[in-house]
């Protein structure tokens, strides 16, 4: 795996700036309850996610 593919990962649980766009659209009413929950989820699990693709891009041959 290529050092930027891991800096991609990296990265991965950056969450501030999505979950305020998302509660701007719920709070604008562009998105609603169950959408928002979904996002929020999905930004959970990416959080959850990231230490275990970093540790296996590390152990992969070649890192």
């Amino acid at each position: 795996m290529r050092q930027v593919d891991r800096v991609g990962l990296g990265m991965l649980p950056r969450v501030e700036v999505p979950l305020i766009v998302a509660s701007m659209g719920k709070a604008l009413g562009a998105i609603n309850d169950a959408l928002y929950s979904v996002i929020v989820m999905v930004m959970a699990l990416t959080v959850v996610m990231t230490p275990a693709l970093l540790k296996w891009s590390m152990e992969r041959k070649g890192g």
